[in-house]
């Protein structure tokens, strides 16, 4: 049995742990479509085999960016967005009051 070369089995670990980070079902999708471009990357004959190992390592480092656009956005915190919403308030509260004695208006 032939193991794949170590830029390769490489290339696959740091894809793991990019996908670690992704919903679970999202992330066995997206590392086996990542891992299937492998192969094409390695086998290429026009590369000589030091700028191939080069190449699989960068496209699999290049995958953090996508993967950084499919992770789910957090959750707001009702607390921290009412808390926001009371000072947005005052805050509003305070410049029109200031405005209104003209010390906002420059007078």
């Amino acid at each position: 049995m032939n193991r794949a070369p170590w830029a390769w089995r490489a290339g696959e670990f740091i894809m793991r742990r990019i996908c670690r980070g992704l919903p679970a079902e999202k992330a066995q999708d997206c590392f086996a479509e990542w891992a299937a471009e492998l192969p094409a990357i390695w086998n290429d004959d026009a590369l000589p085999r030091w700028r191939a190992s080069a190449r699989v390592l960068a496209y699999c480092l290049g995958q953090r960016h996508t993967a950084q656009y499919l992770m789910p956005l957090p959750d707001d915190d009702p607390d921290e967005v009412l808390r926001a919403a009371l000072l947005l308030e005052a805050a509003l509260i305070a410049a029109i009051s200031l405005d209104g004695a003209g010390l906002a208006s420059g007078q």
